[in-house]
């Protein structure tokens, strides 16, 4: 199902005629399946059943349903498929409906149909009206909706007791092949982030989000809670804030959170230019620590901030507890308030340069300097924490 960076999306539209049921009790087999039954042995022989079922079957099926089906298949942006499966799937275009939410162009416009096959009437027709009109004259098997196992025709005791056998093996076996298939596929999507992974947010569910930039989605990274901040390290290393107020290490998006001793009580973190650790603590004042494995040193003086940054020129920004944007050129410099500011919780900033917040609606806004204006930004709601990232 997978090619690189790319899943199988697969629609089945199914234009059921009617429901075709056979009675059992006037039921009689063929001379070849009575033939075929006959050959079965009371020794229990593996090979002679399995070449049984391999020519028959388990089942007979006595109900099933009749008609037509249009069957498409779209490869998708595998990442696609570790997001909510019903926004995505409600976005595939396949043909006989439109999109069902304003995302929907994104994920439509990285989407490409493969094709399109049709079960029952006049395969050939391409037109899907006047290919309707053809089912009833030639329809399809679409669905098995009841069936006998062969061993309920069978009399000596010793036989159906070995078709029993033989039957559940080979369902256990199908549904072990079926379970890894699945398992493979969970596995493989697990891992999948979305192209170089910019920016990275904290949900209001305290997971972990990752987007390519402003012009895309959040996806949901699996298994990434229970956090409420989150930055980058020198290395890459993903640093999170637990919502024990400890730090959290992850080597990458994909990896699992790993618990750094003795590191709390903080709320928020981020890395200065020469990659010492800027903490905000419980008590809204900032403190810093040499390493990971350093103690923390408050600095004085620095209160009362929620959320800290810092900006391209090494200047640190924060948002204040009064929601306002304020700057401090160094770690024991005074801070200094920001003008022309809405209200934000949390700030960090992108590779780009571009200043990004979080307002207390949870949004997303943007200003391309400080002196600029806050800018709601697209697909922005939901998140508590936001951070610049670099794989």
């Amino acid at each position: 199902y997978f090619n690189h960076s790319n899943a199988l999306a697969l629609s089945q539209r199914v234009i059921g005629l009617y429901t075709l049921t056979l009675n059992i009790s006037t039921f009689q087999l063929n001379s070849f399946a009575r033939n075929a039954l006959s050959q079965l042995t009371s020794t229990f022989d593996p090979d002679l059943y399995e070449d049984f079922i391999e020519a028959w079957g388990t089942h007979i099926i006595t109900k099933s349903l009749i008609g037509g089906m249009i069957e498409e298949r779209a490869k998708v942006t595998k990442c696609f498929l570790g997001t909510d499966d019903r926004i995505v799937a409600g976005c595939i275009p396949f043909s006989g409906r439109g999109p069902t939410n304003s995302s929907c162009a994104y994920y439509a416009d990285q989407t490409q149909i493969l094709s399109t096959r049709r079960l029952g009437g006049n395969a050939e027709i391409e037109n899907d009206d006047d290919w309707r009109r053809t089912i009833a004259a030639a329809p399809a098997l679409l669905q098995i909706l009841e069936m006998i196992p062969w061993n309920d025709f069978v009399t000596d005791e010793t036989v159906k007791q070995n078709l029993r056998t033989i039957i559940r093996y080979r369902q256990r076996n199908t549904d072990f092949v079926q379970t890894e298939a699945v398992r493979h596929v969970d596995t493989r999507l697990a891992t999948c982030i979305p192209g170089d992974g910019t920016i990275l947010g904290i949900g209001k569910n305290n997971q972990l989000y990752t987007r390519v930039s402003m012009n895309h989605p959040w996806i949901h990274v699996p298994d990434s809670g229970s956090m409420i901040g989150v930055s980058n390290l020198k290395d890459g290393t993903i640093l999170g804030v637990g919502t024990n107020n400890q730090l959290y290490t992850r080597a990458t998006i994909s990896s699992s959170w790993v618990n750094v001793p003795d590191s709390g009580n903080i709320v928020s973190v981020t890395i200065l230019k020469d990659g010492t650790i800027l903490g905000v603590s419980t008590d809204t004042r900032l403190y810093t620590r040499a390493t990971l494995r350093s103690p923390w040193i408050l600095i004085h003086h620095s209160g009362a901030v929620l959320s800290v940054t810092v900006l391209k020129d090494g200047t640190i920004l924060g948002a204040h507890t009064n929601q306002h944007l304020y700057t401090r050129a160094t770690v024991t410099s005074h801070w200094v308030h920001i003008a022309n500011g809405y209200p934000v919780i949390g700030v960090t900033v992108l590779n780009d340069g571009t200043i990004l917040g979080v307002g207390p609606d949870n949004h997303l806004y943007t200003r391309a300097v400080l002196q600029n204006p806050w800018m709601l930004a697209h697909h922005g709601a939901s998140v508590i924490a936001v951070a610049s990232y670099t794989n």
